[in-house]
């Protein structure tokens, strides 16, 4: 997954927008989205009862804890906007 991709669905994780098209907070403004364009992984993040999500969630702390994440990406590709929005989502490594 791009960092792209992973900043994207970690901003939308719980927090589908409502009304269409919709941006996505730390994203260009001119990205303008859909729920066509959203992972239905994603769009059904907001249902506590759905097996994946209930997954996902209990992952979710170790993920944002962990020492590193692999992304498919190299720098040239990856505006730094969205390297810095991805690190938002992790905390600093203790000793780092």
């Amino acid at each position: 997954m791009s960092t792209f991709s992973m900043s994207l669905t970690k901003s939308l994780w719980n927090n589908i927008p409502k009304d269409e098209p919709f941006s996505v907070a730390g994203a260009p403004p001119e990205l303008q989205l859909t729920l066509a364009d959203v992972p239905e992984a994603v769009i059904n993040s907001v249902d506590p009862l759905d097996p994946a999500n209930q997954f996902l969630e209990s992952t979710g702390q170790t993920d944002t804890e962990s020492w590193g994440v692999i992304v498919n990406s190299f720098a040239d590709i990856e505006p730094p906007a969205y390297v810095q929005l991805l690190e938002s989502f992790y905390g600093p490594v203790a000793g780092g």
